[in-house]
């Protein structure tokens, strides 16, 4: 699963079990310009945006917004997505006051 890389790395966004590969993965990626049957040119722009978006958001770079998901690849239970918005949305964004600093244990989500 992509959570065995608790460190960011761009090239670990794509790693997962064949089944979540093609269904998570390529399936969340592909069914939009599929179902829309769009102009070859806008699916591939759409896939070049898919993966580098999401290469950016497992990098480890602040500038990137990859600061909030890598929180997720910390403590599994919370941050999501790719954004924050989502997270706010849904109850599970990692609360401020829970971050780990210095080595202190995060509470784990029950």
């Amino acid at each position: 699963s992509p959570h065995a890389f608790k460190a960011p790395a761009a090239i670990a966004c794509v790693y997962a079990n064949p089944i979540e590969f093609c269904v998570g993965n390529v399936g969340g990626v592909v069914l939009g310009p599929a179902l829309t049957r769009c102009h070859p040119y806008a699916a591939a722009y759409w896939l070049a945006f898919a993966l580098t978006s999401t290469s950016l958001a497992h990098s480890g770079y602040r500038a990137f917004g990859a600061e909030e998901h890598d929180a997720h690849h910390e403590h599994f239970s919370w941050n999501f997505g790719v954004g924050i918005l989502m997270d706010r949305a849904l109850g599970t964004c990692l609360p401020q006051g829970l971050r780990a600093r210095g080595g202190e244990k995060i509470m784990k989500r029950s």
